[in-house]
């Protein structure tokens, strides 16, 4: 399984962006960038940029979404972990 892959094509190699606050990985072209432009090291996908305009009820909600989401994922772990382990 790969360390990172590139959150919209999936693919492996030259993930030349990072979001600072998820930690998503991207290539430039994904993003319709060119291999020469330069992005401030605080860069933000659009997934974040649009966390950061919810409020109230919503990123509570969105706040449930995603702690529900780890505990299923870390579900998912524990049972492969059996799996392999039996």
């Amino acid at each position: 399984m790969p360390a990172a892959w590139c959150s919209i094509c999936r693919g492996e190699d030259d993930l030349e962006v990072r979001c600072s606050p998820c930690g998503r990985r991207f290539h430039k072209q994904c993003l319709g960038l060119s291999s020469q432009q330069a992005l401030p090291v605080d860069w933000r996908c659009e997934s974040c940029l649009a966390l950061e305009e919810l409020e109230g009820e919503e990123r509570e909600r969105h706040d449930a979404f995603v702690a529900s989401q780890k505990a299923l994922s870390a579900d998912g772990r524990a049972l492969a972990n059996r799996r392999s382990t039996t």
